[in-house]
């Protein structure tokens, strides 16, 4: 569809703004990607284009960023998540997250919300104890400027990274009423843990 294929080819074009000199044949393998390691794609979506951009950024070398609204659909979210080696952000906005399960965090992603009124909450019946956020094998996982609320379910864990190692960062994360652990990490190696401003 053009959603999927039009951020590929606008990614593109914009590198050939700023690098005309490049072969448009070559942006999309990886071959350039030392030169566009400082270059951000931003783009709010919660749909195959988001998709299609991060994969385009991930192809190309550089680093995207997907803004989300507070309506988007778990699986949707979890789709866009899945963003390159080479750094994704998921920006979340104001208002209640209402998740079906958990939410999958990807290796270099970092998930930042608006501050406490982004809030991420389970539905009402969901099945289990489910984790918040859960991430297994890898990491660099950032986590930031977000409420995390376990009020009316039962939950597990508010943040479980699961053989995990690199670094993990948590800045100005709310927790409220979690059955679980607050943070929970199974290492894997060496890791890394920079914690500031949290309520757990």
């Amino acid at each position: 569809s053009f959603k999927a294929l039009g951020a590929p080819v606008a990614l593109v074009r914009e590198v050939l703004r700023r690098h005309p000199a490049l072969e448009p044949a070559e942006i999309l393998t990886g071959r350039h990607a030392a030169a566009l390691q400082g270059l951000t794609v931003i783009s709010a979506t919660d749909g195959n284009h988001g998709r299609g951009l991060a994969a385009a950024a991930r192809d190309a070398g550089c680093a995207c960023v997907i803004v989300l609204h507070a309506q988007v659909d778990p699986q949707r979210e979890q789709a866009i998540a899945a963003l390159p080696a080479v750094g994704g952000r998921v920006i979340l906005s104001e208002g209640t997250f209402q998740l079906n399960s958990n939410v999958g965090l990807s290796t270099y992603m970092t998930l930042q919300g608006q501050g406490r009124s982004t809030i991420l909450k389970f539905k009402a019946g969901v099945s289990g104890t489910p984790h918040f956020l859960y991430y297994e094998g890898g990491g660099n996982i950032g986590i930031m400027d977000l409420a995390i609320d376990g009020v009316g379910a039962a939950t597990g864990d508010g943040i479980r990274l699961w053989d995990f190692q690199g670094e993990f960062r948590l800045y100005n994360v709310v927790m409220n009423s979690i059955d679980g652990r607050g943070v929970y990490i199974q290492p894997n190696g060496a890791f890394n843990l920079y914690m500031r401003d949290c309520e757990i």
